[in-house]
């Protein structure tokens, strides 16, 4: 899948995590932007997952 914050210039990386639920999202390596589907976001949103999922994204 092309970034589409970058324009389609770059390919994004796909990431996952699989606990506590299983995930996938994802990631462009250039401009940091994350996606997530609409019912993966949902599974995120609670605060015990937040630092997990946080913590796989690059520093910026």
């Amino acid at each position: 899948m092309q970034c589409p914050k970058c324009y389609g210039d770059m390919i994004m990386d796909q990431r996952s995590l699989d606990e506590p639920v299983k995930i996938r999202f994802e990631l462009c390596i250039a401009c940091h932007a994350t996606f997530l589907d609409a019912g993966e976001f949902r599974q995120y949103m609670s605060d015990e997952y937040h630092y997990q999922f946080r913590a796989l994204l690059p520093e910026i």
